[in-house]
């Protein structure tokens, strides 16, 4: 099987996140892909996040009606930060037998050479970086082993998102449903 690993703080996941999902999933011909949220990620140690618990829980709501689309909990239960090494050795250990495929970001793509073990991942892990069509800002690092798929430019971002929450907007149509309905349920980023 190809699996794919997608990882990040999803604070809060919306759209965004699931339509590059479903276009990697689909253009690298993934069989399925498991979301990994962060307890802390290492480069945002400064940045407040929300309780990684509720964040674990809008992405499984937010995921539940894709049959390729799972979650782990491995990171967000060590309630520590957790480098990608790291993750990367639990899912190869947890599937031996299957490709794993991590996926990142056009902007963690830039600055890849600044994460912990960078040359490892790339020498023992296939890297998929979800490149937003029509961006062809190509400043800051660059790989040729890192395979770069384009996906649809949907300029959402979480912060966006916490931003017109805070400023009492709303984010209809910006987040499914079940993760709307969590936010507002637990007065989040107000």
């Amino acid at each position: 099987m190809k699996i794919g690993i997608f990882g990040g703080t999803f604070d809060p996941v919306h759209h965004g996140h699931l339509i590059i999902a479903e276009t990697i999933c689909e253009e690298a011909d993934l069989d399925r892909i498991i979301f990994v949220p962060s307890f802390q990620t290492p480069l945002k140690e400064k940045v407040k996040l929300t309780n990684s618990k509720l964040r674990f829980d809008m992405v499984d709501k937010a995921i539940a009606q894709n049959q390729r689309f799972s979650i782990s909990d491995f990171e967000y239960l060590r309630q520590e930060k957790v480098y990608t090494i790291e993750t990367l050795n639990y899912f190869q250990e947890k599937y031996p037998l299957d490709q794993l495929y991590f996926i990142i970001g056009e902007d963690s793509y830039r600055n890849f050479d600044k994460w912990s073990n960078y040359q490892e991942i790339l020498e023992r892990f296939n890297v998929i970086c979800a490149r937003r069509k029509g961006d062809d800002d190509s400043s800051g690092y660059s790989d040729s082993r890192i395979k770069v798929y384009d996906t649809p430019n949907i300029q959402i971002s979480s912060t966006f998102i916490r931003n017109r929450i805070h400023n009492k907007k709303s984010v209809k149509y910006l987040v499914p449903s079940s993760v709307e309905e969590m936010i507002f349920q637990y007065k989040l980023y107000l």
